[in-house]
């Protein structure tokens, strides 16, 4: 029996972002939501092969999609670093959250 991940990725308590950010980072939180129930519907297994390699290309499609938007966002975030005066950063292992 499969059991749901969603609300594994939640992002719940998400702080609201500066207007500049207002168009990217929803469209990011739907995109995340909307592969989390693609997920959910291969991992059950009850879909015909043809549908479910239909919402398989789409999960495709999302992620992509969604690399593409938090890439820019980091890219975002390494300019304001970048522009700092005075203020030391630490670099975070992918392990450390």
């Amino acid at each position: 029996m499969a059991t749901s991940k969603k609300g594994s990725r939640a992002r719940k308590g998400a702080s609201p972002s500066p207007a500049g950010d207002a168009d990217v980072e929803p469209r990011v939180e739907s995109l995340l939501d909307e592969l989390d129930t693609v997920v959910d519907a291969l991992e059950e297994g009850d879909l015909p092969l043809e549908e479910a390699l239909e919402r398989f290309e789409r999960g495709v499609q999302l992620a992509k999609k969604s690399h593409r938007a938090l890439d820019a966002m980091e890219q975002r975030v390494e300019r304001l670093l970048a522009d700092r005066d005075g203020v030391e950063t630490e670099e975070m292992d992918a392990g450390d959250e």
